[in-house]
């Protein structure tokens, strides 16, 4: 299939301005909700996704320990992160509505933890198995993609096609 180059500079110049309108927004007063959920709109309707939502980090504080266990470094404990969908940020086709049973969001958690750990974006196809209780796959060709600023994975976006 070919591209005339009409179409892919009308293409390119659509781009370019949802990534400026995006970056004049960032540099405003806007809440994070309302920045995420204004970048999920561009998102759906520049790639034509059938979902798309972006999953923010929840940080759990661990326990503190007893104070005669405080000094053994056994005790000490990482705070626990989970990947939650940010509120606001879900655009999704109502097919896609009930992806998952809840034994099946755990399985979907821990795989947006893995693509916010890798190296690169995580392309899935649709029918990939999810670890965890139950057998639960993807309905849905994914894409995850991390969103790193100063060196830090802030938020993965979720991307899909039906």
């Amino acid at each position: 299939m070919s591209v005339s180059a009409d179409h892919a500079n009308e293409t390119w110049q659509e781009i370019q301005r949802a990534v400026e309108s995006l970056s004049t927004l960032a540099r405003t007063e806007v809440s994070p909700d309302h920045f995420y959920g204004e970048m999920v709109q561009c998102l759906c309707q520049l790639t034509s996704a059938s979902l798309c939502m972006i999953w923010g980090r929840e940080t759990s504080s661990p326990e503190l320990p007893s104070p005669e266990l405080a000094d053994e470094p056994s005790q000490s404990r990482e705070p626990e992160i989970r990947w939650v969908p940010l509120k606001g940020t879900e655009q999704v086709q109502p097919s896609l509505r009930s992806r998952f049973k809840p034994s099946g969001k755990l399985a979907y958690q821990r795989l947006v933890a893995d693509a916010a750990d890798a190296a690169t974006e995580t392309y899935l196809d649709a029918g990939h198995a999810l670890e965890g209780k139950g057998s639960h796959s993807l309905p849905h060709d994914t894409i995850l993609h991390r969103v790193v600023v100063d060196s830090d994975v802030v938020a993965v976006i979720e991307l899909a096609h039906e």
